[in-house]
């Protein structure tokens, strides 16, 4: 079969034969594409056209053909059927170089079998010069005066001496002329074969063919239609003679042939395409015994074979091992699968896969079979199972919620309620149905819950939710926290379902919760107010009797300085719970900054914890001369005498605590309270700012687990950051950092 990419040639050895039997082909302007795929070049063509016969090749050439023409051109080629099948009469102009070139292909048989000669020929000789070719007078009576007499089987003889040829009359029968209308048949033949004869009698002139040659020339008919016409060639001496004859209904038939043989190759190729691009999975298999001749491409990423594995294998071998004696069965019937039937198959790793199948009936090479497309349905499959699953979950739990679930329309109207409305608020599903649950709302919810509704519905939110309570078929109120989902219906409008909780117990309990806090605050605060009474009184007596004779004895003294320590801590406690009331009960804790030299401050407030801890020497260590920070002075006050007190406390008999107070990098001002402490566990660091927390190691030292969470309260209110570092039994540092700042002034 001829290879377009690779052109192989005729063997020297060879070439004598094929020129002993065609001679002229030695001066014809051509090639012979052999039927085995070999090509002959003749040395004409080298000569007369030198860019397509030095180095020839089919390649080559193609690169002359009109682009449109080069596929077919080489498909052609590449195809000994459509080689044997295809009309030889074609006449292909070439490009540039070789424009007003034409590329003829005829047919010459060769040692029993059709070959392509192509010939080429210029069409800038567009003149018939009627001396070259001359009408010869009729012969005496010959051999040939029954042909003479024909009118369908005709004589003709060309004299190479004197360059006549004559015609026997058939030659106007079959065009339909009477004779003497023309001067001479040669008017008449085709104008595009018309050069490509004369070329090839050319040749002809210079090396006469061998007996017995044909030629199939066009000539034009008196009606316009074109007619082929066969020459036979017989060399006699300086002439040549034969016979020629209409072989129209032959071409027409060949051409039919063709014809068909093209849309057939057309029909078998679109099969070929879609069979193997196909992504459904199609089998081929003998409608009589089941075996599979054909399956394309998709079965391996579906079913995990090769198709060569499955060819030739019974159809049941895709099929689940429990279902194929029952597809066997239905296919022996020749029953066909329903048209939305889904059908499981199996892969080669024993998967199972749905699919849905199609049949029908076809003839495949000359045996009936059955075609059978599968299509893939396995996601789609398992989604609706899924759904379907979720579907029932969906109902079970609509059945067995404690929710009250409602489907309302776009203007909030009920259309579908739970069976569990009379159980939430006493009416039947039928008395919901068809009105507004907004017409149940207690009138003092009503107008927060519209507002949040009609908010939720401009903004186009998908969810929401909302608190109110609806009233009772008995007139008592319900608390129901509603969650609104918006979706639309089957028929595109929109409409929102609601769960409804009931929590008019929660809610009742929590009023009650309320109720509680509010009176232990009250409690609390009437109580701190009550001790900070007698407090306030101890504390003056403590200090009238300080200034009395008796007080200066040392022992007076001391007893005097322990009560008065133990008066400031219980004042400090008081203030603690009075601290810690007032941030339980207050949403947003008050918070009155004012401007406060933080270096004087901190000398104060040292000064303060040296005398309540029997002047233990709190060393106060500052990079700044001053520096002004903003603060509510009554909550900084609480928290510094907080760390520091803490500092001192869990620091008995240890280095005494230091206060150091530096700039940082950012300008900010911070303050450094360290202790050498007992130091605090990390297991505590993450609730140590917690109400009632106390670490694990203090638990023997007073405390009451307030103090750092107040401490912790106030420096989020005052925008003062917080940070600790403790390391247990080496000491603790507690870091604060002004955020916002006045000037400050460094030693």
């Amino acid at each position: 079969m001829p290879d377009t990419h690779q052109t192989t040639f005729l063997p020297p050895e060879q070439e004598q034969p094929l020129l002993n039997a065609h001679p002229y082909l030695l001066h014809l302007p051509g090639f012979l594409l052999l039927s085995c795929g070999q090509v002959w070049v003749s040395p004409s063509l080298k000569a007369t056209y030198p860019e397509l016969g030095e180095d020839f090749s089919l390649q080559k050439l193609t690169r002359f053909l009109p682009e449109h023409q080069r596929s077919s051109f080489q498909s052609l080629l590449s195809d000994r059927y459509r080689l044997l099948a295809a009309t030889f009469d074609q006449k292909i102009p070439l490009e540039p170089p070789l424009d007003n070139t034409i590329l003829g292909i005829r047919q010459l048989f060769y040692q029993g079998s059709p070959n392509w000669l192509g010939i080429l020929f210029s069409t800038q000789k567009t003149d018939r010069p009627q001396h070259e070719i001359q009408p010869a007078p009729p012969l005496s009576p010959t051999d040939f005066e029954r042909l003479e007499q024909s009118q369908n089987i005709g004589f003709w003889q060309f004299d190479l001496q004197n360059r006549q040829v004559y015609f026997s009359n058939a030659i106007y029968h079959i065009l339909g002329y009477e004779p003497g209308e023309l001067s001479t048949p040669l008017e008449l033949i085709a104008s595009d074969d018309y050069h490509l004869i004369r070329v090839i009698v050319e040749a002809m002139v210079q090396s006469p063919p061998t007996p017995n040659h044909r030629v199939e020339v066009k000539y034009r008919h008196k009606s316009g239609r074109l007619t082929p016409i066969l020459f036979t060639i017989q060399p006699h001496g300086p002439k040549y003679m034969g016979t020629y004859q209409s072989v129209e209904e032959p071409v027409a038939l060949r051409n039919t042939l063709r014809q068909v043989t093209e849309e057939a190759e057309q029909r078998s190729k679109r099969f070929k395409v879609l069979f193997d691009t196909l992504p459904e999975m199609v089998f081929i298999a003998d409608a009589a015994t089941g075996i599979i001749l054909n399956c394309n491409q998709a079965v391996k990423p579906k079913l995990g074979y090769e198709p060569e594995e499955l060819i030739g294998q019974h159809h049941t071998i895709i099929y689940p091992e429990a279902t194929r004696e029952q597809v066997n069965n239905a296919y022996r019937k020749g029953k066909k699968p329903g048209p939305l039937q889904v059908i499981p198959l199996r892969t080669k790793e024993g998967e199972i896969i749905e699919t849905q199948p199609s049949e029908t009936v076809i003839d495949y090479n000359g045996i009936r079979a059955r075609l059978g497309i599968f299509s893939d349905k396995t996601k789609l499959v398992r989604a609706e199972q899924k759904a379907e699953r979720r579907q029932r979950q969906y109902r079970q739990l609509v059945k067995h919620s404690s929710d009250l679930i409602t489907i309302s329309n776009g203007d909030l109207t009920v259309q579908w309620a739970s069976n569990n409305t009379k159980a939430i608020l006493g009416y039947a599903k039928s008395e919901l149905q068809g009105s507004k649950l907004l017409d149940l709302i207690h009138p003092e919810d009503l107008k927060p819950a519209t507002d949040l509704i009609l908010n939720a519905l401009q903004e186009a939110e998908p969810e929401f939710s909302y608190t109110a309570r609806f009233r009772h078929k008995d007139n008592s109120y319900r608390w129901l926290q509603n969650h609104i989902i918006r979706t639309t219906d089957d028929a595109g409008q929109p409409i929102g379902i609601t769960y409804s909780r009931d929590i008019t117990a929660q809610m009742e309990l929590q009023e009650k919760r309320a109720e509680m806090d509010r009176l232990k605050q009250e409690f609390v605060s009437m109580a701190s107010h009550q001790l900070r009474t007698p407090m306030a009184v101890f504390a003056a007596n403590l200090e009238m009797l300080a200034e009395t004779e008796e007080a200066q004895s040392p022992l007076i003294k001391r007893i005097l300085a322990r009560m008065e320590r133990e008066s400031t801590r219980m004042v400090r406690l008081v203030d603690d719970v009075l601290a810690v009331s007032r941030l339980n009960t207050e949403e947003e804790l008050q918070v009155n900054k004012t401007p406060i030299e933080i270096v004087s401050f901190l000398r104060e407030i040292v000064a303060d914890e040296a005398f309540y801890f029997d002047e233990v020497p709190i060393a106060l260590h500052t990079e700044l001369q001053q520096g002004t920070v903003e603060a509510d002075e009554e909550q900084l006050t609480h928290i510094l005498h907080n760390l520091l007190s803490n500092a001192i406390k869990y620091s008995e008999r240890r280095d005494p605590p230091e206060v150091h107070v530096r700039q940082t990098a950012a300008g900010k001002i911070q303050v450094d309270l360290k202790d050498h402490g007992v130091g605090i566990p990390e297991a505590d660091l993450p609730k140590l700012f917690q109400q009632f927390h106390r670490a694990s190691n203090v638990k023997k030292i007073a405390g009451t687990g307030l103090g750092l969470y107040i401490a912790k309260r106030f420096t989020e209110a005052n925008a003062i950051e917080i940070e600790v570092d403790s390391k247990e039994d080496i000491g603790t540092t507690f870091s604060l950092t002004f955020n916002q700042t006045g000037h400050a002034q460094t030693q």
